[in-house]
């Protein structure tokens, strides 16, 4: 599992960078948002780990997506009130550590709608919590030599950190860490760094959008595991992060 995490951080990341260049951060966003991590890694755990596992997994998963939201938030909070990019991820992380745990041990424990009704409730009103983007995009603060290659590198590291971590930990903790959001301390670390406050804002609310995908999979991964089989699972937790993905480019189109 933890080679499968240190395949996919990386891709992810030079994915979600090439992506942002050449469409925008809004683009870039929107990809990183989504479960492209999350899904392969639920995916192993059906394979290896039977359905129930699976569907146990993706609970936790689902619950601790406010957790993730709340980083999210904090870090472009802390970006657009004028802090550096060490304040804006230092008050993202302790957002996430905040929430996670009792996720973990609590909201994953509660009934499955009433959950999916939770973490809805959460990102329908995310957009709200972050900042507002300017009107244009400001130009890169600093050039980094050899940028994608260093975020890569950062986000691996960081990948090992947590697993590593995560072993030393007690459940609770463990399941809580397995979910901590690598891709969006690298990406917005980076991001700050570089092009500014307004460019990770900007970042941040297309993983919003992202993020109704993320949610998608795990819930109907725990829907449906008992009574399909695994391709038939897997497509249709596949179908429904695609369904969700449009739906939020949808909402967006029309509240814009």
């Amino acid at each position: 599992m933890l080679a499968l995490k240190l395949l996919l951080v990386p891709a992810l990341l030079a994915m979600v960078t090439f992506a942002a260049r050449r469409f925008g951060p809004g683009v870039g966003g929107a990809l990183a948002g989504m479960p492209w991590v999350l899904g392969p890694v639920l995916s192993v755990l059906l394979l290896e780990q039977g359905p129930a596992f699976a569907a146990e997994a993706a609970r936790v998963s689902l619950a601790t997506i406010p957790a993730s939201a709340a980083c999210l938030i904090a870090m472009a909070r802390a970006s657009s009130g004028g802090h550096g990019v060490s304040v804006a991820i230092v008050a993202g992380v302790l957002a996430w550590a905040t929430l996670a745990l009792p996720a973990t041990s609590g909201l994953a424990r509660v009934p499955l709608p009433l959950l999916a009704a939770v973490v809805a409730a959460v990102l329908w009103v995310m957009p709200l919590w972050l900042p507002r983007p300017s009107g244009r995009l400001a130009t890169p603060v600093r050039a980094m030599r050899h940028e994608l290659l260093t975020r890569m590198t950062a986000g691996a590291l960081l990948t090992l950190a947590v697993s590593a971590l995560a072993e030393r930990s007690g459940a609770g903790a463990s399941g809580a860490l397995a979910t901590f959001p690598v891709i969006t301390v690298c990406i917005g670390g980076f991001t700050l760094y570089g092009q500014g406050s307004d460019v990770f804002v900007r970042l941040a609310h297309g993983m919003a959008r992202g993020y109704w995908a993320l949610m998608a999979f795990p819930l109907t991964l725990a829907l449906v595991a008992a009574d399909l089989q695994v391709v038939g699972t897997l497509v249709t937790c596949a179908l429904a992060s695609a369904a969700a993905q449009a739906l939020a480019v949808r909402r967006r189109a029309v509240l814009a």
